[in-house]
């Protein structure tokens, strides 16, 4: 499946300037593209023309609405005034607009290591399962895209989710829990020997086409090491904190702290 990237570049090379001959990429015309959950905003720089303005944004909002998870768009011109800032935005004028996913959760605990095989994954699941026994709403997000074990510790081993009509992933649930995780969606023998811009599609992907519900925590069990998978999901979410899971030993201590360094 195309990433979000390469739909809405395909959507733009749809849609021409008026008579020049040209669609708006190589016009280019289109200055901005935020997406922010499923709302998108498209900042366009066009002709003062009144009418030719009215038909590409209309044809924008057409055609961008017209991909799987957009729920809402909205176009402005580059020389129209932007809309306030949220307040919470205001308080931090310096961070760049990026898109974020998982708002709709108060709290995103990522649980990681330095070092395979300390017990990461076990933290993680036992994690879940006692905040949502305190009472809290809690999802279980597995981004061990190289050697993921809670769907085996969760009990929904080789169980596959269910696909709704919008071509969102359900996510599997159990013991009050949504839970999500590569081991559900791929043969469990399959080795995933996937680069890095692989794995940052995959991630996104289930990020942006999970249906999750919202709640009070999202817990994420993180792969070993320092890679990419890392990178992508602190650069898509807003982590509350992460959790730092070793064992006593020296060497684990090292690659621990590393991981500490990183985050």
């Amino acid at each position: 499946m195309p990433s979000l990237e390469e739909q809405f570049e395909t959507a733009f090379t749809e849609i021409m300037l008026g008579d020049t001959g040209k669609h708006l990429l190589e016009a280019e015309a289109v200055t901005e593209c935020l997406v922010n959950n499923d709302h998108v905003t498209v900042v366009l720089d066009l002709p003062q023309d009144e009418g030719l303005r009215k038909t590409i944004t209309a044809a924008v909002e057409g055609r961008i609405g017209q991909i799987a998870g957009i729920g809402q768009v909205t176009v402005r011109m580059s020389d129209a005034p932007a809309p306030p800032p949220p307040q919470s935005e205001a308080r931090q004028p310096q961070r760049p607009e990026r898109v974020t996913y998982l708002q709709n959760y108060q709290h995103i605990i990522a649980v990681g290591s330095g070092k395979g095989g300390v017990g990461k994954s076990t933290v993680a699941v036992n994690l879940a399962i006692a905040l949502q026994q305190l009472g809290h709403r809690v999802s279980l997000f597995d981004a061990d895209i190289y050697g993921p074990s809670v769907p085996i510790m969760m009990g929904l081993r080789n169980m596959k989710p269910d696909i709704n009509p919008q071509n969102h992933i359900v996510p599997l649930e159990k013991h009050g829990l949504e839970m999500m995780s590569i081991g559900n969606l791929v043969d469990e023998a399959a080795a995933t020997v996937w680069r890095g811009p692989i794995v940052h599609q995959v991630i996104e992907q289930l990020l942006r086409d999970t249906r999750w519900s919202g709640g009070d925590f999202m817990i994420i069990d993180l792969p070993p090491g320092t890679g990419d998978a890392h990178l992508t999901l602190t650069q898509l979410l807003e982590l509350s904190g992460v959790v730092i899971v070793s064992t006593p030993q020296d060497v684990a201590l090292l690659d621990a702290l590393k991981a500490i360094t990183m985050f």
